[in-house]
């Protein structure tokens, strides 16, 4: 379910479900910081993959329109139980058309 401006700032909400892969739910929150750059922050709570209990990432992605398409880099924290967890990264291109 998207709310607000589907090229501007918006909530996100979704939910997936995989039989024996397992269940995903997220928010997505898009502030738009300048004409250019979009910045998201994140929330997860999924029992991705074939975990017994769900975890929770919370996440920051921020992108940077460069034209005709955009790149997104993403950073953030996940955790399965409240005293483990790690740190998280990772990036993307995409092109859009």
């Amino acid at each position: 379910m998207l709310i607000g401006d589907p090229y501007g700032g918006k909530l996100t909400l979704g939910f997936e479900s995989i039989k024996t892969f397992g269940t995903r739910f997220w928010s997505r929150m898009d502030i738009p910081a300048s004409s250019r750059v979009t910045f998201s922050p994140i929330i997860e709570i999924a029992d991705m993959p074939h975990a017994n209990k769900f975890g929770v990432r919370l996440l920051g992605e921020l992108g940077l329109d460069l034209g005709s398409g955009f790149v997104l880099a993403r950073g953030g924290y996940q955790a399965r139980l409240f005293t483990e967890g790690g740190a998280s990264g990772g990036g993307t291109v995409s092109y859009g058309f």
